[in-house]
């Protein structure tokens, strides 16, 4: 793992498929969110340190998925997760599916730095500090 990603893993079961036997469409972003908590626990900025500690939410504003292969019943998936971008109240993750190099499938989610009254806040230091440690280089 370069110091850009996070890695996470998960088997595709029964009652996540279509009657094909393929990874229903939906379950994704379920599988993408396991990822990006995991990602976040891993910067020691795990979402209940997020919402107890900093009294934020980090909605996800956009998420968008595109497909390349089946992911099939009893498959072990690979995701990798790297920060695509970082701004002053919002940050975006790249999801990888599989074989970095021969993807089954891609993600984009876009989260934003949300206060007690609905509005848009800054990122606080701590937890810039620890996104940026993952930034993609240009």
């Amino acid at each position: 793992m370069n110091h850009h990603s996070a890695h996470y893993s998960f088997r595709v079961h029964f009652d996540e498929t279509d009657p094909g036997g393929v990874l229903f469409f939906g379950r994704l972003f379920f599988h993408a969110h396991r990822a990006y908590e995991a990602f976040m626990r891993r910067q020691g900025v795990g979402l209940a340190r997020v919402m107890e500690e900093w009294k934020l939410a980090l909605p996800i504003r956009k998420a968008e998925a595109e497909f390349f292969k089946p992911l099939r019943l009893d498959q072990e998936v690979a995701v990798i997760v790297t920060l695509a971008r970082l701004g002053h109240s919002a940050f975006e993750l790249d999801y990888i599916f599989g074989d970095p190099d021969d993807p089954a499938a891609r993600a984009h989610t876009v989260h934003v730095a949300m206060g007690n009254d609905g509005r848009p806040v800054a990122l606080p230091e701590q937890l810039r500090h620890a996104l940026a440690s993952h930034e993609k280089s240009p």
